[in-house]
């Protein structure tokens, strides 16, 4: 992993970049682990090319522990066994595996030795978990009965939002930032490809799941770009399969 030569962290910025504490990274220095210089006032530097072979090493070494067990990063949770994508492999974040992507973003070093992605941490799903925030779930639906019970469902686990019509559904997203929407099978059945490619490429939620709900029978086929079909009268926990509610674990280590 590549790392701007001569650049010196203290042992709170590789704590940080480790998801370790502080005590960890001046143990792993007294253990010949990570090797350090003194400063003159008396305090540990890391180079930057040093702790850079220790994340690779640690990332290397396999893991006997149940996924469960160990701390999701945030490529694993938005992407789960997908293929990350480039501009994940570009971020810092992901170049130092860090296990908590928004505490690592306020490290001075992290934004010399690279970017971060776009998105904003309040409109992530990753951050909104970590947060114990509720899953944020937009239903796209004419029906006013269902709305009204969707809106009134909300809770702890999942926070629902509503709209009548695409532009609406347009305007909730750049506001609301949802991981999952349900569209009705009756909303515009000719409009509906379009709507869901639009949901499935829209920047701002690159995470998107889109659900059909279906009135009296399963589709045969799920339309292109579709994840899933309940029927329109499911309750919110049908939702925890669909959703991406794995824990995000601080760090063991």
């Amino acid at each position: 992993m590549p790392s701007p030569p001569g650049q010196l962290l203290s042992t709170g910025q590789a704590a940080r970049l480790l998801s370790v504490t502080p005590d960890t990274v001046l143990k792993w220095i007294r253990h010949g682990r990570i090797p350090a210089i003194r400063t003159a006032g008396g305090h540990h530097r890391i180079d930057a090319s040093d702790l850079a072979a220790l994340v690779e090493a640690r990332r290397r070494k396999p893991s006997h522990l149940p996924p469960q067990s160990r701390p999701l990063r945030c490529w694993e949770y938005l992407h789960g066994h997908a293929v990350v994508r480039s501009e994940c492999k570009e971020c810092a974040v992901y170049r130092f595996r860090a296990a908590r992507c928004f505490e690592v973003r306020q490290s001075v070093f992290c934004h010399q030795a690279g970017g971060f992605c776009a998105t904003a941490c309040h409109a992530c799903p990753y951050y909104l978990r970590a947060h114990g925030e509720p899953q944020r779930v937009l239903v796209i639906s004419t029906d006013r009965a269902l709305s009204s019970h969707l809106a009134a469902a909300s809770g702890p686990v999942f926070d629902f939002r509503t709209a009548a019509s695409a532009y609406e559904a347009g305007v909730t997203v750049a506001e609301f930032f949802p991981a999952l929407v349900l569209v009705d099978e009756q909303f515009d059945p000719a409009g509906q490809p379009s709507l869901v490619a639009a949901l499935l490429e829209d920047p701002r939620i690159p995470w998107v799941r889109v659900v059909l709900l279906y009135r009296h029978k399963p589709p045969g086929k799920l339309p292109a770009g579709v994840y899933a079909a309940l029927p329109v009268s499911f309750q919110a926990p049908d939702l925890a399969p669909l959703a991406r509610l794995e824990p995000v674990e601080a760090s063991a280590d």
